[in-house]
């Protein structure tokens, strides 16, 4: 090879060498710009439980651009309002715990860079008070706070049903129920005048649309001094609920069943009214 083909030859290198040494940082910004529009244009994610219970601590995680600030809201009416916040880890995920306050079907979504999430509902549930529920009973006093045994029992129904010593309650629950609970007992200011052989029993049935009967269940309870809890479980497909209780009061001497404290839990912040026309054949 001549000295001038060496020439040559080095000189090509070189202008391709410096061709790259220019064209490299070129590349590389471009990179970063499309790595950044790229993060500014990704939507978070969000992953949140079907159901929770209301003032309970639930975990809602997703992901996000790396170090964004993530917003968690639910809506309320026509708003959105925060729930909770937290920040992007650098591999993207976050999680942050909340508290539902109350009842309902709450949609929720994740907000980060302006940029919201796809929209989840989330079923929130919570235990109601009966005795303060709008429903269809025979003749008693309720949302009194009355003692079982030495236990006070607050919100609770005093069945007065002086004739036959029974007591029938309806509420409508529309299907958005899943537990009753309540505890069985008599009045223990009624106790100077009774037998303490005496009994009260209740029954309770999930009642389906079509009249049939979902669920049933039965307690007992036999001495004055222990009240019996009483719990139904497996009413999401009941849209209404029966309470039956009936006093075993062998001297007709009035004495009063008591439903302490009776909680139906719903993802509904109020169960609606209760008709007449909504009584199924007994």
């Amino acid at each position: 090879m001549t000295r001038s083909a060496t020439r040559t030859r080095l000189g090509v290198l070189a202008a391709a060498t410096l061709a790259l040494s220019l064209l490299s940082p070129l590349s590389a910004v471009r990179g970063d710009a499309v790595v950044a529009v790229e993060a500014r244009a990704a939507k978070p994610t969000l992953t949140a439980p079907a159901q929770v219970d209301a003032g309970t601590r639930v975990t809602l995680k997703g992901t996000a651009p790396a170090g964004a600030k993530v917003v968690v809201q639910r809506r309320q009416g026509s708003r959105w309002v925060a729930l909770g916040a937290a920040t992007a880890s650098k591999g993207g995920a976050w999680s942050v715990q909340v508290r539902y306050p109350t009842a309902g079907t709450v949609k929720t979504r994740a907000l980060a860079a302006g940029k919201p999430s796809v929209v989840r509902s989330v079923d929130v549930y919570a235990w109601l008070d009966l005795a303060a529920q709008p429903s269809v009973m025979s003749t008693a006093a309720r949302d009194l706070t009355v003692s079982i045994g030495t236990r006070a029992f607050p919100h609770s129904i005093l069945a007065i049903e002086p004739d036959t010593d029974n007591f029938t309650a309806f509420w409508r629950t529309d299907r958005a129920c899943t537990d009753l609970r309540y505890t069985l007992g008599f009045d223990a200011a009624e106790k100077s005048r009774a037998d303490l052989d005496e009994t009260v029993t209740s029954q309770a049935y999930g009642i389906r649309p079509d009249d049939s009967q979902a669920t049933a269940t039965m307690a007992m309870f036999a001495e004055w001094t222990r009240p019996q809890p009483f719990a139904l479980s497996g009413l999401g497909t009941s849209d209404r609920i029966l309470v039956l209780v009936g006093a075993n009061d062998v001297d007709k001497d009035g004495l009063s069943g008591v439903v302490g404290t009776p909680q139906l839990r719903c993802r509904i912040a109020r169960l609606p009214a209760m008709r007449l026309s909504d009584i199924p054949p007994l």
